[in-house]
């Protein structure tokens, strides 16, 4: 952590990583080359410092408009380069005279802390390259180039964790590198809010301390927000930093302030309400209203009163206890409403009386009363609908968007569209609950709403490794669980087995991976325009520079998921895709080794206690706003899901399901619900399960753990599953019998106080600096809360296998387990006493258990060690390692235990696969040995045939100059790599090697792409150019004919060479490469990937053309989407990079 020799020493608190300088303050450099420049000297040592004239670079930099050009200003071990999509970036927006300024507000800028050296406290500081920064308020508010994020390395943040000497050490060396201002050029930042393992810092234009708290102030006013815990203030002001796609501005009076709906809330009718609504000056009739009945307040929802007589007679529902009355009953009603003239929300309340004959007696009150709608609300259906248009989604092609999920300025809340709503009526509104109110704003305050997503079509899901146990220990049979296993892994391995190219497109693009992928690439290409000629293949001089890049990460991979030399894509989807759109037949045994690569990659993730289930998907779920969903029902309706098995579109469902939250640990985080058809609900839900209010305890309640009114469930995925094996032998735990366990015992607050108590004052002081660092202490403490969970989801995994899911220690340890999830967020931490109350709890318990050697499990523990299946903490090891049997015969009844008999099942199913396949290559070898692709090889094998057979003429040069030596070339390399193969297949066979370039995770694999990346470039290194030099056998035999001199002789080969140019010369190199190697090798496409597309296709064509009428028009020439550009690139849809629209971008058709 060095700062420019020659500067001004650092103010008291202020750290320098570049010192100011004139041309800093005046303007004459952006910020984007002021960050280049600090990120060349990061790397430089005092030495190499003062060796660098300071006046001088900043002279070159301030003539060049790309910062990216600043690296190569200095000979220096200059840090990792500018990203190339960044960099071009640059010169587009110089090109079209764009402001840098606009630009480098969409780049993010970041620092790496890392351990300390051995003889040094402070962490070292490497400067990140800029990045597209994400999408959030704060960054499309203020412009991400007004902050810097530092974030800590894995290392180092699992040391500062420690609850040791020396994660102490390193704690107080964080807090004093947070508390300091951190200078860089003529921008000085200060740390101002925190994020998981992410500290944002903020640079203000008046510099100085006071500006950033009055900026601090401006994020999450510290008044109207007093009565908050520090850790609640601070969480909710990181609101800010998470991912959103757009900002919405609702102003007031567009803003409906309701109640929330209760579990015990019943109906009023509209015209009740209407009454209800005029009197207060509401000027709209709400969703619910709130109101009195002596002390007790209740909510009343809007909905209509189904009791079989006149709806004018039926006003309200009551409960009994509420009707101790004769004649009348009087209703204190109470709404917020906007007043236009003072600019805020007024309380205004008013007593009605109604007469009893009006009313409708609910009976008895059952159950306790529970939140049914903290973080829900309604929007109106034009709000909804010009949201849409300023995302660039239109109404016309998708259902009406079931909800929205947003950040409000005080909360996080999801939204849906009003059950009620007309499209004829577009005016714009939302409503906010009183759960989402948390703080009152300022006047004229516009309500800002940050958009997360919208709801979209869902998919096949699958059951999980924590679900598994759950669903076995309420009654469903293991056999029921691996025969789904193994009938999913048949399903999918058939689908491949086909030899109509289409069909094995289709199966390969219905996989929800493939979506992914192409998402991923869409996301990287994102302002990149491809160019594959540039820098790479076809013997460009600048390919020599591959060799400077040895030391980079992912040398192998490009932007566009290419290889940097070959070109051939990394997934196998996409290798497949394309070789067939070339004109591949699908017996390739290169697509079959793909195909193979997909099938062994689902067969191993499935055996991953992943179970693929057809009838299965994930949602979102809330509860029911219209009241109409009896106990135990819920409602899905789907805009585009197809049953996978038959390929009919499924509307809705009307038949009993499973639904579970995530993480699903304990028995009622299961429950069976029956899912049910309902005409209101069908109006506008679409991609949402809305499940029932009523009954003792919701269902969404019980999902979320909830034993008392604490605890409530909203706008949180669930996996809703409604396979008959799996729905009709599961049985729900019964709730009364389900153990009441107080989770909090266990955890205790590591940032008390409230924001009144702790930052209020020291803000109302005017003291900035003593203000900021409390803030900074604050946000700082975050990172040195230990978070236990994967610690507790692997004993709540491991005491599940030796005693059963209903064990109550499995139960309670389940329970801190989702606790420890949100415990960093709410400031808490595990109680050290009572934590050891539980490791005594657990060895006593484990004490209990003796192995069919005699031996007890409590003996057996070394440490935190337990002697179990490492398949509880891990994911098992299905090809490698050891398969560990069942360790306990008799836990759970006596059972084997699930997880042990789907790997059973599971490696059986996979070795006899695995026989078969090896079978059958033995039986097709001296087949596949024969069967040469003769359209690959078919370009060289005609020139040399046209060639070699002129020995005499004036044309047999070109067979001794050019075509020989490549030939010889190729062949050198063949064998070349027949040796590496052989020495590196010592344990694995001849696919496998090559597979694990991709993949590299062992030793043995890198071994591998060493192999690879030398031959790879001795293919390059034989360039168009190289071919022009004189061989030195060449000469010999041009010097002993007597009918051919040599300057002849170099003007025919100068002439053919110049006939190739340098896409034809590629082309019959890697016809050549494909004519000297085995029938069976695959390097001629692991090397000049492209080419072979390419040579595939003109043949192809030929082949086409010739049996048309026009037999004489032979004319060689590329197909329409085959150019000098990458057939791959023309084959990705990528969204925004290609500008198709959202229902074109599954099409696997090239562009």
């Amino acid at each position: 952590m060095i700062a420019i020799s020659n500067g001004p020493p650092a103010k008291a608190g202020e750290l320098i990583l570049l010192r100011n300088h004139r041309r800093f303050q005046d303007g004459s450099l952006p910020w984007s080359h002021i960050y280049e420049i600090a990120r060349i000297f990061n790397g430089l040592t005092s030495e190499e410092n003062s060796l660098v004239d300071f006046d001088r670079l900043i002279r070159k930099a301030s003539k060049l408009t790309n910062p990216g050009d600043i690296q190569g200003l200095e000979k220096l071990k200059n840090p990792m380069g500018m990203k190339f999509q960044i960099k071009r970036a640059f010169n587009d927006a110089v090109e079209s005279k764009e402001s840098l300024n606009n630009l480098q507000q969409k780049l993010g800028y970041g620092l790496l802390l890392d351990t300390p050296n051995c003889d040094s406290e402070e962490p070292r500081i490497k400067f990140e390259p800029p990045v597209w920064c994400k999408s959030n308020a704060l960054n499309r508010t203020y412009g991400s180039d007004n902050f810097l994020l530092v974030k800590l390395t894995d290392p180092f943040e699992k040391r500062v964790r420690q609850e040791s000497k020396v994660g102490a050490k390193a704690q107080s060396t964080i807090i004093k590198f947070f508390n300091q201002s951190i200078r860089i050029g003529n921008r000085v930042f200060h740390t101002f809010l925190r994020k998981e393992s992410t500290v944002w810092l903020v640079y203000l234009d008046n510099l100085g301390v006071k500006s950033t708290q009055e900026f601090v102030n401006e994020l999450m006013d510290l008044e109207m927000n007093k009565n908050l815990t520090v850790a609640k203030w601070t969480a909710r002001m990181s609101l800010w930093i998470s991912a959103t796609c757009a900002t919405i501005d609702f102003d007031p009076e567009n803003i409906r302030r309701v109640p929330d709906i209760y579990s015990d809330s019943l109906i009023i009718s509209l015209m009740q309400m209407n009454l209800v609504a005029e009197t207060l000056g509401l000027g709209y009739v709400p969703s619910a209203i709130e109101g009195k009945i002596g002390v007790r307040s209740i909510v009343w929802r809007l909905g209509e009163l189904d009791d079989g007589e006149d709806e004018d007679q039926r006003l309200i529902q009551l409960w009994s206890h509420q009707l101790q009355c004769k004649h009348h009953l009087t209703i204190k009603f109470r709404a917020h409403r906007f007043c236009s003239e003072t600019r805020v929300f007024k309380l205004e309340e008013e007593a009605f009386i109604i007469p009893r004959k009006y009313c409708i007696d609910m009976g008895e009150c059952n159950g306790m009363s529970e939140i049914m709608t903290d973080g829900s609300g309604a929007i109106s259906y034009g709000a909804a609908i010009n949201i849409c248009r300023s995302l660039g989604r239109s109404f016309s092609t998708l259902p009406l968007t079931s909800f929205w999920v947003s950040f409000s300025g005080f909360a996080k809340g999801l939204w849906y569209v009003d059950h009620q709503a007309s499209p004829d009526d577009m005016s714009e509104w939302i409503e906010v609950r009183d759960s989402q109110w948390k703080a009152e704003p300022s006047t004229g305050y516009k309500y800002h709403f940050n958009l997360c997503r919208l709801s979209r079509p869902v998919e096949s899901g699958h059951v999980g490794k924590q679900m598994i146990p759950v669903l076995c220990s309420r009654g469903v049979p293991n056999k029921v669980l691996h025969d789904l296993l193994i009938q999913s892994i048949i399903h999918k391995i058939q689908s491949f087995n086909t030899p109509d190219p289409v069909k094995l497109l289709h199966a390969i693009t219905r996989q929800g991976s493939f979506f992914r992928i192409r998402k991923a690439i869409a996301d990287t290409l994102h302002r990149a325009t491809h160019n594959p000629t540039a820098y790479r293949s076809f013997g460009d001089e600048k390919i020599k520079s591959f060799g400077q890049m040895e030391d980079q990460q992912n040398v192998d991979q490009t932007i566009d998921r290419l290889d940097s030399i070959s070109l051939m894509p990394k997934y196998s989807d996409e290798v497949i895709i394309s070789m067939i759109a070339a004109g591949f037949s699908t017996s390739n045994r290169f697509i079959i080794d793909r195909i193979r690569k997909i099938k062994d990659s689902f067969i191993q993730d499935s055996l991953k206690f992943r179970i693929p289930i057809l009838e299965a998907t994930y949602v979102y779920a809330m509860p029911d706003p219209t009241g109409t969903l009896k106990e135990n029902e819920a409602f899905i309706q789907f805009s585009e899901f197809c049953d996978p098995t038959t390929g009919i579109k499924i509307s809705s469902l009307n038949c009993m399901g499973l639904v579970a939250r995530s993480p699903c640990v304990t028995a009622i985080d299961c429950r069976k619900v029956k899912l049910v058809e309902n005409e209101i609900l069908r109006r506008n839900y679409y991609d949402v399960l809305v499940c029932s209010v009523k009954g003792k305890q919701s269902v969404l309640s019980l999902l979320s753990g909830g034993i008392d009114n604490k605890h409530f469930f909203v706008g949180d995925q669930v996996a809703v599953i409604w396979n008959k094996q799996l729905v009709d032998s599961f049985k729900n735990a019964d709730v009364e019998e389900h153990e009441k366990f107080d989770v909090m015992e266990y955890f205790e607050a590591t940032r008390k106080g409230t924001v009144k108590e702790i930052l209020l004052p020291l803000f109302e002081d005017d003291d900035p600096e003593e203000f900021l660092r409390a803030v900074q202490d604050t946000m700082v403490e975050g990172l040195f809360t230990p978070n236990h969970a994967g610690s507790f989801a692997w004993k709540q995994a491991t005491f599940e296998y030796a005693l059963g899911a209903s064990h109550p220690l499995t139960l309670s340890l389940g329970e801190i387990y989702v606790q420890c999830l949100d415990a960093p967020k709410q400031g808490l931490s595990l109680n050290a006493k009572r934590v050891k109350e539980l490791d005594v709890r657990i060895r006593k318990e484990f004490s209990k258990v003796v192995l069919s050697d005699g031996r007890r499990l409590v003996n057996l523990i070394k440490g935190d060690q337990l002697p179990l299946p490492d398949f509880l903490r891990d994911e098992p090891k299905i090809l490698n390692g050891s398969f560990q049997g069942n360790f306990f015969n008799y836990a759970n009844g006596g059972k084997v235990h699930i997880f042990d008999d789907l790997l059973k099942e599971g490696r059986k199913f996979f070795t006899d696969y695995s026989s078969k396949i090896s079978e059958k290559d033995k039986l097709t070898h001296a087949q596949r040995s024969r069967d040469r692709d003769r359209d690959l090889s078919h370009y060289f094998d005609e020139e040399m045939k046209q060639y070699m057979a002129k020995q005499g003429t004036d044309l047999w040069v070109i067979w001794i100059s050019v075509l020989r030596p490549l030939k010889h070339k190729m062949e050198r390399l063949s064998e070349m790599n027949r040796d590496l193969v052989h020495k590196s297949a010592s344990n694995r066979d001849w696919d496998k090697l090559w597979s694990d370039h991709y993949s590299v995770a062992t030793q043995g694999a890198k071994r591998d792409f060493t192999n690879l990346t030398t031959i790879n470039r001795t293919y390059h290194n034989h360039t168009y150019k190289e071919a022009y030099e004189v061989q030195e056998r060449e000469r010999e035999e041009i010097d002993s004919c007597k009918s051919m001199t040599w300057e002849k002789a170099q003007d025919l080969k100068a002439a053919y060479l110049n006939g190739l140019d340098e896409l034809g010369f590629s082309l019959l190199k890697a016809s050549c490469l494909s004519f000297s190697c085995n029938p069976e090798c695959f390097l001629p496409y692991e090397v000049a990937f492209r080419e072979m597309c390419y040579l595939k296709a003109r043949a192809r064509q030929n082949e086409y053309r010739t049996n048309q009428a026009w037999e004489t028009d032979k004319i060689s020439r590329a197909p329409r989407t085959l150019n000098a550009e990458c057939y791959y690139a023309s084959v990705v849809k990528s969204g925004s990079a290609s500008k198709r629209r959202p229902e074109d971008s599954s099409s696997y058709d090239p562009v």
